[in-house]
């Protein structure tokens, strides 16, 4: 187990709100642009009851800064996992034990996680 003490920077589209376990809420980490992605590739290789079915690939990392010295960025999962397939993972963090409203629309989360 560790204990880390950096700036969390967030690289998704959105706010994330951090909740304890209660599911009340804790603080916002709110999002900073531009947004980190990554590329993709789709190929079309069938068809189930009409609808296309692609085959999709992930490529390359878009306006993920450079890992910094005290500093963590939170990301999408697929930004984590392609980050990962190049050897990158200690400064990256995703949301994880996401929290639904009545609606089913993610309301926040109460960690974080890296793949």
């Amino acid at each position: 187990m560790f204990n880390r003490d950096v700036a969390l920077i967030n690289l998704t589209p959105h706010p994330v709100n951090i909740l304890d376990r209660g599911n009340e809420f804790i603080c916002a980490i709110r999002a900073v642009l531009p947004t980190a992605r990554v590329t993709v590739t789709r190929e079309l290789v069938g068809y189930v009851n009409g609808m296309p079915v692609n085959s999709t690939v992930f490529g390359e990392l878009q306006d993920l800064p450079e890992p910094k010295e005290g500093v963590a960025y939170i990301v999408s999962l697929v930004c984590a996992q392609a980050a990962k397939l190049n050897g990158r993972t200690e400064d990256l963090y995703v949301p994880d034990d996401v929290v639904r409203d009545a609606d089913g629309h993610i309301i926040g989360c109460r960690a974080l996680t890296q793949v």
